[in-house]
């Protein structure tokens, strides 16, 4: 077997998403039907809105993924659906307004993740137009942890990238924004080429996400996953 043989063998493309979809509890379907269509080993959504009580979406958006979600205290959140891949992800929603402690929880959120050469991804809405991002320390704070900014065309109607994908290790190509007429926020979708990792390096990670606002020193956010077979 050729060398590029060996490389085809030993890596596996990741097919992720990113959105804002502004209240998955009337748009279900929708989403499961959207990461079908797409192929999606993961899907990030933001401002899912939906309650503790609402057990409805919940089992509708895990009839074929798995679904993690965390609500915030206001009884809004986010969550990802997701196939089996070895990969951190962090979703972030961060909401309008001046940064405040922003960049400390960040901090704090990403030094409990390995530092080695496991797979991170952390993606959501920032609410940081481009002028705003360059000058809100946020690139230099995530390049210290060796988490690269992939560029990406317009994520919302008024023409501002607001939905950003930062990834570690691993860069995100084939970078895509798809407006869909449901929310003000376009579909970001991308591609990620990772190692195919031995088996016996392989774990269950089961990680609980949270919104940034209420991470404390000893909260991590993520979502649930469960490592390549």
């Amino acid at each position: 077997m050729g060398s590029q043989g060996l490389l085809m063998h030993s890596q596996t493309v990741v097919v992720g998403g990113l959105w804002n979809c502004q209240s998955a509890g009337r748009k279900a379907d929708f989403i499961s039907a959207l990461a079908s269509y797409y192929s999606f080993d993961f899907l990030a959504l933001t401002e899912t809105w939906i309650s503790p009580q609402n057990t409805t979406t919940l089992a509708a958006l895990s009839s074929a993924y798995t679904f993690s979600h965390s609500p915030r205290e206001s009884d809004r959140g986010g969550g990802t659906v997701t196939s089996p891949i070895n990969l951190f992800i962090i979703v972030i929603y961060r909401p309008p307004g001046p940064l405040g402690d922003f960049l400390e929880e960040m901090d704090t959120l990403l030094s409990v993740f390995p530092s080695d050469s496991t797979p991170l991804t952390v993606l959501g809405d920032f609410n940081l137009p481009s002028d705003k991002l360059h000058s809100s320390g946020l690139l230099a704070l995530l390049n210290s942890f060796s988490l690269s900014f992939n560029c990406c065309p317009p994520t919302h109607k008024e023409e501002n990238v607001l939905d950003l994908v930062f990834t570690h290790l691993y860069p995100a190509t084939d970078m895509t924004a798809t407006p869909l007429h449901i929310s003000d926020h376009h579909l970001v979708s991308f591609t990620i080429t990772l190692p195919i990792l031995p088996k016996h390096n392989s774990q269950h990670l089961s990680l609980t996400r949270r919104n940034l606002h209420s991470i404390s020193p000893s909260s991590v956010a993520s979502c649930t996953l469960s490592s390549l077979s």
